[in-house]
């Protein structure tokens, strides 16, 4: 089978139909100070910001069955990768195909044969935390959800997945992770739309977990960088707001009743 193209999508920009994120207030110890006049200031912000945060360690990192994992976090505050991401894709196939006969001439050079957005039931994910196991394979051992998170209840992005037919591809291309790579308006379009509970509100620290992750993993594999993976993941859920909004209530009424 000859690898084929990835399918086109003519998604609208997700800003344009959104309104304005409502103003803020962040707890203080959790404030962001990122928005620099000049490129070089706002890295150096950046490295000052991503102190405190958690440093994956440099090997034997992995995910254990729990679905906690050391593979997250930040690479450091020092060195090329300061202030940036750590790479959860060091050793990862890119390629992973269960099935030669439908995806065993793939090569993870944007071939996927269909996208998956997956959405996650914020109160299932922290009552999966609370039980010690994470189903986001991105938090580390003994995350909970914050009282103070963005959001708590709803459905919220998880990722947006390329797949094979009988497989998927992952860690496409090497990612060097920095939080100024998403532009400030799609950021904060973001962190009402794709939360990670596991963080307060406005705690830059987060922007290595779940988001990192899935861009390196699944958006890698899908865009030319995060700024084009989180058009397109925030643009299919505007999309299908109506459906979500539907599952929402389906669902709340659910745990109502339980």
């Amino acid at each position: 089978q000859a690898p084929s193209p990835a399918p086109a999508l003519a998604l609208p920009s997700p800003l344009a139909a959104m309104p304005p994120p409502l103003p803020r207030t962040c707890h203080p110890a959790a404030a962001v100070a990122v928005a620099a006049a000049t490129a070089a200031t706002a890295v150096a912000a950046v490295g000052a910001a991503a102190a405190g945060c958690e440093v994956c360690p440099a090997s034997h990192r992995g995910t254990a069955s729990s679905g906690f994992t050391n593979n997250t976090g930040w690479a450091g505050s020092s060195g090329s990768t300061a202030g940036a991401c750590c790479d959860i894709c060091e050793g990862a196939p890119r390629v992973n195909c269960f099935d030669p006969s439908t995806c065993g001439n793939k090569t993870g050079d944007d071939d996927w044969d269909f996208a998956i957005l997956d959405q996650i039931w914020l109160p299932q994910l922290c009552g999966a935390l609370g039980a010690r196991h994470d189903p986001t394979l991105t938090h580390s051992e003994g995350s909970r959800c914050k009282s103070d998170a963005r959001r708590l209840d709803g459905l919220s992005i998880h990722g947006l997945w390329p797949n094979y037919i009988n497989g998927f591809p992952s860690c496409c291309k090497p990612s060097l992770l920095r939080p100024e790579l998403l532009p400030g308006r799609l950021r904060e379009v973001a962190a009402e739309e794709w939360v990670d509970p596991a963080f307060s509100d406005c705690d830059n620290c987060s922007f290595c977990s779940m988001w990192a992750h899935e861009h390196m993993k699944h958006g890698s594999c899908f865009a030319d960088d995060m700024a084009g993976y989180f058009n397109a993941s925030l643009a299919l859920a505007e999309r299908l707001r109506p459906v979500t909004a539907a599952l929402d209530g389906l669902l709340r009424r659910a745990t109502a009743a339980a």
